[in-house]
């Protein structure tokens, strides 16, 4: 551990700081500097004292150790943080140490872990000036462990003091040869100022500049001949008078006495170095004049000093510049300035934009950067000349090809005109080029628009009029196209004599003359309507007249320019459309009667259809209950009774057949019998009859029965009626699928009955021996979800695919069973659900050929409250007949 024995301390908390550390360091000058033998001696001096043999004169600055003088080592810089006595130096304390290797803030120093040097035994004493500041250290070491007694550590401390009162000397010193180095500067210098002011007088005397001095009250003490020049003013008279009342125009004086007081009272001036204020001449003359003011203090008084240009002149002329600067720079035209070697001077935003080329980039360039070699060579040739002093004039604006620099040519109009100097001589020439390009493009498009113009004028199908209305010949026609001379049947001279008052049919004169007014007050912009006109031979006729004005820069209306369409023709068409509408009109009245009268019967029909209906299925069951009980009477009466209960005529109803009769599976009961032959004949008509009746009233219900619509799913009606049809399916081998059905909103009865009656003739009508197979399937489209029953059935001509839809109408005939009232009773209820019920053959084959049978299709529209698909809990077959073998 160190022992301090420092005779004083500096105590921490008034240490100065490291600013102040490091400028009391560097005012004694001896950082950097070779030791003097003074130094060299004290470090020796304490090397020998201690008995150590290496001693260093360490000075620390802000980053490193300057080793200044050394015993026993070649001494060198080192990084501060590197330094062992920069860990103590500004504590004020002798540091000793035993074994520096043994304390935990040396240990890792390099110093002593080997990087630098292995420093065991190790004392130093701080250096610290008279006013506090800690410069550095003066340090004994040895590479072995060992001690230094009390009065060993005491001397130390003592040289310590000893080389920072040689640092006070030195410094001492330094400072006595530069006060005596002022002193003889001081003199030399008031020589010079000698030399000075009177140099001064006479360049005073010489310049062309006023100069000007005033004392605190604005009283002139100096007025150089310049100034006399100037303001017209004598040095007699001049001195002593107010500046104020002097050279100040009396506008400004107000302004300039305050500003004067203010920098007299607070020695602030708000001008700068040099300003350009107005001032005036003796005789009242105003002046610009440039003024660079001087405040001195000369024997505690204050003085102005000012140095006077006259710039009225230069003011003129900069103000010019700057008007013609801001003239070329906002100029469209490129203005191109060229000196009398042709090489470009000053170059415009006009020139960079028509040319290509920054300014940058054509300043200093010549001429073929922007023209073509021989207009090139022109312009030099004409500058070559000027500059000679031959007469030149200036070169009128012509057209010429331009370049720019991306190699493409730039169309200009070019104005050469000479620039002179002072002295009348040609120095150069401005060039001024217009970009002609739009300008040619809007003539070609003038051209182009007049041919368009005259073309269309000339071959318009419809008669074109202008007339003027301005001018001697306002109202009067200025040209007309062939068209409107064939129309009207005049000459094209003679329609240049004529007005529009001449050719309109007097009746409607008034309401065009209204038209155009309207036109000219500006309350429209153009005017379409009919008029008659009169032809030269006195016929009349009308034309569909479209009427627009043609207008000056101004806005004022030059021309009217009228459109004439002979319409004769087309308005006798309109009037007899009209009468044929009128008559039309007339008859759907007639035709609306009638077809409500038609729905009236139409309505009286089906309530008469059901009530006969109903009326006639009531003897008919009777008929069946009495045939069906002779036939049991014959049957008695050959094999006994076929029942062991007599059947009633007034009991129940027969089978849903109509007939329980002999069939071709009974016994025979009787072969030959007449009256079981006749019998049956009555059964089967009997049968017959109760089909017809009923499908009669389901026709009538399909169109009186009111929509109750509500969600149907349409896969289990499919499930449900392949159900009903079981036995048909069984015996006759038929597989009917479907495919996903969605569930819609319908009338659920009506919707079943149209399903059922499609199904079942689908299985019904196939070729003998052929196994029917349907499939039901459904998709949605925008609208309506549209419903497919496919089958391989005999299928249906295309001549008679809308007659199957009749009422009573059969097409297959032969052993095919049925009324002819089906498909018309499944029509009107699609129909009353805002659908359609229509049917087609099957898609063609790859092979070009179709397959049998038809596709019956019916559309349901899609509500708000219609489902998206959904399968049936339990699908029928689902396109596997295995799945349902009921179904097969």
């Amino acid at each position: 551990m160190p022992q301090p024995l420092a005779t004083r301390h500096l105590e921490g908390s008034g240490r100065p700081g490291e600013v102040q550390r490091l400028a009391a360091l560097h005012e004694y000058d001896v950082l950097d500097a070779p030791a003097d033998t003074e130094l060299d001696d004290v470090v020796r001096a304490a090397a020998m004292l201690t008995g150590l043999p290496h001693a260093t004169l360490n000075l620390i600055d802000e980053h490193r150790q300057c080793q200044l003088t050394t015993v026993g080592f070649e001494g060198a810089d080192s990084a501060r943080q590197d330094s062992m006595c920069a860990l103590h130096f500004t504590d004020g304390q002798v540091v000793h140490l035993r074994d520096a290797s043994l304390d935990e803030r040396y240990r890792t120093n390099p110093w002593v872990d080997g990087r630098l040097a292995r420093v065991r035994l190790y004392a130093s004493a701080p250096l610290v000036s008279p006013a506090g500041h800690a410069l550095g250290s003066l340090c004994v070491f040895d590479t072995a462990p060992g001690e230094l007694s009390r009065a060993q550590l005491g001397a130390l401390e003592g040289l310590a003091r000893t080389v920072v009162a040689l640092f006070e000397r030195r410094r001492q010193a330094r400072a006595a040869e530069g006060y005596a180095a002022q002193a003889r500067e001081h003199a030399l210098q008031a020589q010079r100022l000698a030399a000075r002011d009177a140099e001064l007088r006479l360049v005073l005397a010489a310049t062309s500049d006023a100069f000007v001095a005033v004392d605190e009250q604005q009283r002139i003490t100096s007025w150089n001949p310049a100034a006399e020049r100037l303001f017209g003013w004598s040095l007699t008279e001049a001195l002593a008078r107010s500046l104020t009342e002097t050279i100040v125009p009396p506008g400004t004086a107000a302004a300039h006495t305050a500003g004067f007081e203010r920098f007299m009272r607070t020695g602030v001036a708000h001008l700068s170095s040099t300003v350009q204020v107005p001032a005036q001449h003796r005789d009242g003359t105003a002046l610009i004049i440039e003024l660079t003011l001087t405040p001195v203090e000369v024997q505690e008084q204050r003085r102005v000093y000012a140095a006077i240009r006259d710039v009225t002149e230069r003011r003129h002329l900069e103000q010019q510049a700057r008007s013609l600067a801001g003239i070329v720079a906002g100029a469209r035209d490129a203005i191109v300035s060229v000196d009398g070697a042709a090489r470009i001077t000053s170059w415009n935003a006009a020139a960079e934009q028509l040319y290509g080329y920054r300014a940058v980039e054509a300043l200093g360039g010549g001429l073929d950067l922007i023209a073509s070699s021989a207009e090139a060579q022109q312009l030099s040739a004409w500058l070559a000349r000027a500059t000679i002093g031959e007469g030149v004039e200036a070169v009128a604006a012509h057209d010429v090809l331009g370049r720019h620099r991306d190699g493409s040519a730039v169309e200009v109009s070019v104005t050469v005109s000479p620039v002179l100097d002072a002295g009348g001589a040609v120095v150069g020439a401005s060039i001024a080029a217009r970009d002609i390009s739009e300008r040619r493009r809007a003539e070609a498009a003038l051209r182009q628009a007049e041919q368009r113009f005259t073309l269309a004028f000339t071959h318009a199908p419809a008669g074109v009029l202008i007339t003027a209305l301005t001018g001697e010949r306002a109202g009067h026609f200025l040209s007309a196209n062939p068209a409107a001379c064939t129309m009207l049947g005049h000459s094209h001279e003679r329609l240049l004599e004529m007005t529009s008052a001449d050719i309109t049919h007097p009746a409607d004169l008034p309401g065009a003359q209204a038209r155009l007014q309207q036109l000219l007050e500006g309350s429209a912009s153009s005017a379409h309507f009919e008029k008659r006109y009169v032809r030269a031979d006195g016929a009349t006729i009308w034309g569909a007249v479209h009427l627009a004005l043609v207008h000056g820069v101004e806005g004022e209306p030059l021309y009217a320019v009228t459109h004439v369409e002979d319409v004769t023709r087309e308005r006798a068409d309109r009037e007899r459309l009209a009468q044929v509408n009128a008559e039309l009109a007339a008859t759907n009245a007639e035709l609306a009667e009638a077809n409500e009268a038609l729905q009236r019967v139409n309505g009286e029909l089906d309530r008469f259809t059901a009530t006969v209906a109903h009326d006639l299925k009531s003897p008919l069951t009777s008929i069946a209950g009495y045939a069906e009980l002779l036939a049991d009477l014959a049957v008695a009466r050959s094999h006994g009774p076929r029942s062991t209960q007599a059947r009633d005529p007034g009991g129940p109803a027969p089978s849903s057949d109509g007939w329980d009769g002999p069939t071709s599976s009974d016994p025979d009961p009787g072969s030959g019998s007449v009256e079981v032959v006749a019998l049956e004949a009555i059964g089967r008509s009997t049968q017959r009859m109760r089909t017809l009746i009923d499908g009669l009233l389901s026709y009538a219900r399909a169109r009186s029965q009111a929509l109750d619509l509500q969600p149907v799913h349409t896969a289990a009606v499919v499930d449900d009626v392949v159900l009903d049809l079981a036995a048909v399916l069984e015996r006759t081998g038929a597989i009917v699928t479907r495919g996903p059905l969605p569930t819609v909103q319908a009338h659920p009865v009506l919707l079943r009955q149209v399903i059922a009656n499609l199904v079942g003739n689908a299985v019904k009508y196939v070729a003998a021996g052929v196994a029917p197979r349907v499939q039901v399937s459904a998709r949605r489209t925008a609208q309506c979800w549209e419903f497919a029953i496919a089958d391989n059935g005999i299928g249906i001509p295309a001549e008679a695919r809308e007659k199957v839809f009749a009422m009573f109408h059969r097409e297959a005939g032969g052993d095919y069973e049925g009324t002819g009232i089906g498909l018309a009773t499944c029509r009107r209820i699609i129909d009353r659900h805002g659908g359609r019920l229509w049917v087609s053959a099957h898609h063609e084959r790859s092979d070009g050929t179709r397959a049998p049978g038809s596709v019956f299709h019916f559309t349901v529209p899609v509500t708000e409250r219609a489902a998206a698909p959904a399968e049936a809990p339990e699908p029928v077959a689902d396109g596997d007949p295995a799945a349902r073998p009921s179904s097969s």
